[in-house]
């Protein structure tokens, strides 16, 4: 009979045993990689841990010793430092720079820190100091920590971002401090400039394995230093970043595995913030790093199946090499720890110390840590008060941390040193763990603060001067003793009484004050200022000036603090009282002699204007001799005379025609003085009064060699209602002035359209001419009645300078206005402007027909004139009438320009030539052509 169930051979039972061994291999292989694998990770994490503990302090003391020197430079600063330039005053400059380079150095030497300068900068942004040799001028309005602290006055310390520096051309970081002038105002700030690149040298002595990483970085996770070094990213924000999401937490310390933003790598980070300030440290170690013993043993473990003995070895090879790493690390580890900035400990509450480096034992003048313990063992003996220990202990024990808790050491000395410590509590070991700062030159410098204080508290009640600090927010007051005093009442300790101070207010002064007040808390104002009457204790009222200035606001931009003073000021105004009483008496003094000689001068203007009726009324009595005098003598010319009766009475007639212009500019100015002058308004034409013009001066610009030209533009009526007397007479007096002061060139009068409406037109008319010219102050003075540019003048050219006044107010009576432009040796413009009417009825194309082409046709015309003027009127004239226009200004380049036309198949059709020209005249020209043709 077959068996029902197989029989389980050895070899099965072998291999069954074979599996469970291996499987129970492979179990306890996995569970001792497994433990193996949490071992490094926790190692990595302790040691990234204690790095970026020490990070924190090495950050933490760098910043605050810089600070501590920001402190110290305000106070040696004086007001007037901050007003100077960079060279105004070189031995304070060079004063000013040799501290600052010793600030620098001691910044250097304490906080083992490169830093590339400290500037000082005033209120428009100018470096003003340096420490930084030959500092080219640079100007820091437009930067963020200018702006900051101007308007930020109790920021404190501020931190920049990372940048390239303008002066050095390296990455940089800045920590500022505000300067204040004594009343608040801001004077600028100083500035240390700390190279990022010192942090990148200390985190380079740092072992974190090959693709291990230290950080520094602020709260928008900006990169400010990296080891290894990594420019493309440095300054650059990283809002993903995962530090992020712990900060949101409130958390200040701590480690996650994350890949690197910036190269992908792995790593396990631990950060820590750097004391209150928006920065953090962060040391890393890749995975690949702190697990790649690990990884190599699952390799090995796989492979050392088989062979139990050559796996056990490599297993204790790779443990060797691990001691000894580790060995390496700590050694690495406590070098930096040593060395560090700060002092770190780690102790107990019984006071014993299970660790501290030697920079503690430096700070309390012990040269080991060996005669440290031998000290200062158990720690208690340290604190200077021991109520302050308990406290620390109390806030550790409920807190778990606690920072910058400062205390007093005593020394073995007897010596006192400030500390600031920060440290926390291990609750599973008890321990404490922390770091300590030497904080007694801040102290020192505080205290020196303190003594200012009270120095300027004693000026200010020498001075009489109350000063009060309003709290908006909880509406309560602080006052300074002297200002209750100065009223008469006693002091009172704790805030003041808003109630109290509204009722010794005059009731009159109450609103006003209200309205500054309030102007002020709706951020209208900055401050204000008032005086106003309050009640002294004796009853009386005396007048008080008050000046307040909003110091601080609140995250709301409201007003949160406000800080005034107030001064007796009863005195000053009863003066002010009595100079206003002699004020007024003195008003009323001058009141009465200004009525005195108004009344004076009021007889004279009516002398004067008696005086101008007179010589009006007389104009014909005087005119009517002197007429017949001259019409006689001309008839005595007509006469049979000999020679010298002939020049006698041609004298006789010159000179009555002179007297009668004289008598003529005198009379019409007495008319007008005496308003005896009407401007008539009567259909004239404009043509017929500049060919008078022409008739009348034309022989005697003649005579002068002057060439006179008289210019009417196209869209100028001839037609025209107005005065064509008074009118004429000053165009005449104008052009009769130009031909008398030019001695060579020419006169040039001009007529154009300003302005035109239906029944009106405003006409432009300037007479320029290239004679004598006058300075702009002679110019100033020839409109006054009698004067000219200087007695020269009369005694060269004569006239009785009446003419150009008669001119102005005649131009003015026509609604117009006159003005000269003039050069001295370059000629003259009088220019004038007229408004004259419109004859009904008569049409712009009609007023103009005149003067437009009639029965010619358009020719080819040659210009041929000396005179540039006269080539441009003749040229604008003929080209309204569509003729084709060349002009020469010489007889030679006429010829020229005739014989190119002809041959060119193009001869001119028209020529107008100027007979007298130097050189080929237009006779000579002509004669020229004639021949040639």
């Amino acid at each position: 009979m077959k068996q029902r169930f197989p029989r389980i051979s050895a070899f099965g039972l072998a291999i069954a045993a074979g599996l469970v061994g291996i499987l129970g291999f492979a179990a306890l292989m996995a569970l001792s990689l497994q433990q193996e694998r949490d071992k490094h990770i926790e190692h990595a994490r302790i040691e990234t841990a204690n790095i970026a503990l020490v990070l924190e302090g090495h950050a933490l003391a760098t910043i605050q010793k810089i600070d501590l020197i920001l402190k110290d430079l305000q106070g040696h600063i004086r007001p007037d430092d901050m007003r100077s330039s960079q060279f105004d005053n070189a031995v304070e400059n060079h004063a000013m720079q040799a501290l600052l380079k010793e600030k620098a150095n001691d910044i250097q030497q304490a906080a083992v820190i490169e830093i590339g300068g400290i500037q000082i900068f005033n209120a428009n942004g100018d470096c003003i100091y340096s420490s930084i040799d030959a500092q080219p001028a640079i100007n820091v309005a437009d930067k963020e920590s200018f702006q900051i602290h101007r308007n930020h006055r109790q920021l404190g310390l501020h931190i920049s971002p990372p940048e390239i520096s303008r002066t050095l051309g390296i990455w940089h970081i800045s920590l500022t401090r505000r300067i204040d002038f004594p009343d608040g105002g801001f004077a600028g700030y100083i500035n240390v400039i700390v190279q990022l690149s010192s942090f990148e040298s200390f985190y380079a002595t740092l072992n974190l394995g090959e693709h291990g990483a230290v950080l520094l970085r602020d709260e928008q996770m900006r990169l400010w230093a990296r080891h290894p070094h990594l420019e493309a990213n440095l300054g650059k924000t990283m809002p993903n970043h995962p530090l992020h999401q712990y900060i949101a937490q409130g958390m200040t310390h701590g480690s996650y595995l994350q890949p690197g933003p910036a190269d992908g790598v792995k790593r396990l980070y631990s950060f820590r913030r750097v004391g209150d300030y928006p920065l953090y440290v962060l040391a890393a170690i890749a995975e690949q790093d702190y697990l790649a013993e690990w990884r190599k043993h699952l390799v090995w473990y796989g492979t050392a199946g088989l062979v139990i003995l050559i796996a056990s070895l490599v297993l204790a090879l790779v443990a060797r090499h691990s001691r000894l790493k580790w060995q390496n690390d700590e050694r690495n580890y406590r070098y930096i720890i040593e060395n560090a900035p700060v002092g770190i400990f780690q102790r107990n509450f019984a006071g014993q110390f299970s660790f501290l480096n030697l920079t503690l034992a430096r700070q309390l003048d012990c040269d080991s840590v060996d005669t440290f313990l031998q000290r200062y063992v158990p720690a208690d003996k340290l604190w200077a008060d021991l109520n302050q220990l308990k406290l620390f202990y109390q806030l550790l024990q409920t807190n778990k941390e606690v920072r910058d808790f400062e205390a007093q050491a005593v020394l073995v000395t007897g010596q006192t040193k400030w500390f600031s410590m920060s440290a926390y509590l291990d609750e599973e070991s008890g321990q404490i763990n922390g770091f300590t700062l030497d904080i007694t030159e801040r102290k020192q410098v505080e205290e020196q603060l303190k003594t200012s204080e009270e120095r300027l508290r004693l000026t200010m009640d020498v001075a009489q001067i109350g000063v009060f600090d309003w709290d908006v927010k909880k509406d309560s007051f602080e006052m300074s003793p002297i200002y209750f005093t100065m009223l008469g009442y006693q002091a009172k300790p704790g805030p003041g009484d808003r109630n109290e101070w509204l009722e010794r207010l005059h009731p009159d002064d109450r609103a006003g004050i209200a309205e500054k007040i309030a102007a002020v808390l709706s951020k209208q104002a900055n401050a204000y200022s008032y005086e106003a009457r309050m009640r002294h204790a004796n009853g009386s009222y005396r007048w008080i000036s008050v000046k307040a200035f909003c110091v601080q606001r609140g995250e709301d931009d409201m007003v949160t603090r406000i800080l005034g003073i107030r001064m007796d000021i009863t005195d000053r105004k009863r003066y002010e009282v009595e100079l206003e009483h002699y004020k007024s008496h003195l008003e009323h003094l001058v009141n009465e002699r200004t009525t005195e000689l108004l009344d004076a001068r009021k007889q004279a203007d009516n002398a004067n204007l008696a005086k101008s009726d007179f010589l009006a009324n007389m104009s014909h009595e005087i005119r009517t001799p002197m007429n017949a005098i001259i019409g006689l003598t001309q008839l005595a010319l007509d006469t049979e005379l000999n020679r010298k009766q002939h020049d006698y009475l041609s004298k006789v007639l010159n000179s009555s025609r002179a007297l009668l212009g004289i008598l003529n500019d005198i009379l019409d100015y007495s008319k007008i003085e005496a308003g005896r002058i009407d401007i008539e308004a009567i259909e004239f034409s404009l043509e017929e009064i500049l060919r008078a013009t022409a008739d009348l001066f034309s022989i005697r610009a003649d005579e002068k060699g002057l060439e006179l030209f008289i210019d009417m533009a196209l869209d100028v009526p001839n037609q025209l209602q107005g005065d064509p007397l008074r009118l004429s007479q000053v165009i005449n007096n104008l052009v009769g002035n130009a031909i008398k002061f030019t001695q060579q060139g020419e006169v040039h009068l001009r007529v154009e359209t300003l302005e035109r409406t239906d029944d009106a037109i405003r006409l432009r008319f300037a007479v320029r001419d290239t004679g004598i010219g006058i300075t702009a102050e002679q110019a100033g003075q020839l409109f006054q009645p009698f004067a000219q540019a200087d007695a020269s003048i009369t005694r060269k050219f004569g006239g009785t300078g009446l003419g150009l006044t008669i001119s102005k107010r005649l131009v003015e009576l026509m609604e117009g206005e006159i003005t000269l432009e003039s050069e001295p040796g370059s000629g003259s413009t009088f220019t004038f402007t007229v408004r004259l009417g419109l004859p009904a009825g008569v049409s712009s194309s009609e007023q103009t027909q005149g003067r437009r082409l009639q029965g010619l046709h358009p020719m080819r015309t040659l210009v041929v004139d000396d005179q540039e003027t006269s080539l441009t009127i003749l040229r604008s004239i003929l080209e309204s009438w569509q003729f084709e226009v060349v002009t020469a200004g010489s007889g030679e380049t006429g010829l020229r320009l005739f014989a190119e036309a002809a041959r060119c198949g193009k001869p001119f059709e028209l020529l107008l030539l100027d007979w007298k020209m130097p050189g080929m005249n237009g006779l000579e020209l002509a004669e020229a052509i004639a021949h040639s043709s």
